[in-house]
């Protein structure tokens, strides 16, 4: 009962944990003596706890001709348009930008879609299709993208997306098929897992980046705010493409637009990016709990209206 309590209470205060680990890692620099390996590996026990959340049934009800025209738009042509766009207005920014851009879907997507009342199938499915299109997606855009301005493994990017994203789903759905009772206590412990390591990923990497940015605070603040406008207007622009549709519908693309992965991002920042590159990608994971909390306020204030 106690344990239960405990995972339900990890579960369901992801920002609170997550800024725990941040605020951990700023006083710590056990981030230093920390092998690069184990954070890949961390992200790749999270992806496989993941999977729990995912049934058969949720993939076949997929309509995956209504997703793949927001994927495009949002996973491969914003991004771009962006990168383009920040080389002119910030210029700092432009490398992050892009990986932001690029990451998928996060893993809290089908619960949050839930507490918002949105589409839960359809969260589940695009965070598989963007989950699995990343490896090839992003180092090819990156690559292309950044040219010779930024020297980039993409060859090792790609092996580590994919073996970050793709071992940790055959190995459970091969385990699924072994050993069907896994599923449900892999399941039921999903979140807490997934919120806890995330908070970890967050704790090793901001350690051993504590000193440049608790050196460069003028930047650091500005990078947070550019990282909070960032979030506001990926979840307006889900928002308005579908602002004539449902509720349901508009909630479903808003968050699918601004929830991403921003562990992996961080994961890969602390892997193949510059200092500065890096630093930005973990100020923004506290824009990214600033950011939905912008968007929980302004939605339930604007329901709260309605009633």
């Amino acid at each position: 009962m106690m344990w239960a309590r405990v995972r339900d209470l990890v579960g369901h205060h992801v920002g609170l944990a997550i800024i725990l680990g941040c605020s951990l890692g700023f006083l710590s620099d056990a981030g230093q003596t920390i092998p690069n390996i184990v954070v890949p590996v961390l992200l790749g026990i999270i992806i496989f706890f993941s999977c729990a959340k995912i049934t058969h049934d949720d993939i076949v009800h997929i309509s995956l001709r209504d997703v793949f025209g927001f994927y495009l738009l949002r996973f491969v042509a914003l991004p771009v348009a962006v990168f383009y766009l920040a080389s002119f207005l910030l210029p700092d920014y432009r490398f992050a930008l892009l990986i932001l851009l690029l990451l998928p879907c996060g893993a809290t997507l089908p619960a949050l879609m839930t507490v918002f009342g949105g589409n839960t199938t359809l969260g589940l499915g695009i965070t598989v299709l963007t989950s699995f299109a990343v490896p090839f997606v992003l180092p090819l855009i990156f690559g292309f993208l950044s040219g010779t301005e930024i020297a980039v493994d993409i060859w090792g990017m790609f092996k580590m997306l994919a073996l970050v994203i793709f071992v940790p789903v055959c190995a459970f759905f091969a385990g699924e098929k072994i050993a069907p009772a896994i599923k449900e206590p892999l399941r039921q412990n999903a979140s807490f897992v997934a919120v806890s390591l995330i908070s970890l990923v967050a704790f090793i990497i901001i350690s051993s980046q504590r000193h440049f940015i608790l050196g460069n605070i003028a930047f650091s603040v500005e990078a947070l705010c550019v990282g909070f406008i960032a979030y506001m207007l990926l979840y307006g622009l889900g928002w308005v493409i579908f602002i004539r549709k449902t509720q349901t519908v508009k909630v479903s693309y808003a968050l699918i637009s601004g929830v991403n992965n921003i562990a992996l991002g961080l994961s890969l920042a602390y892997l193949y990016l510059p200092e500065a590159e890096t630093s930005i990608l973990i100020i923004w994971e506290l824009a990214w709990i600033f950011g939905l909390s912008g968007f929980q306020f302004i939605f339930f204030k604007r329901n709260k209206r309605k009633t």
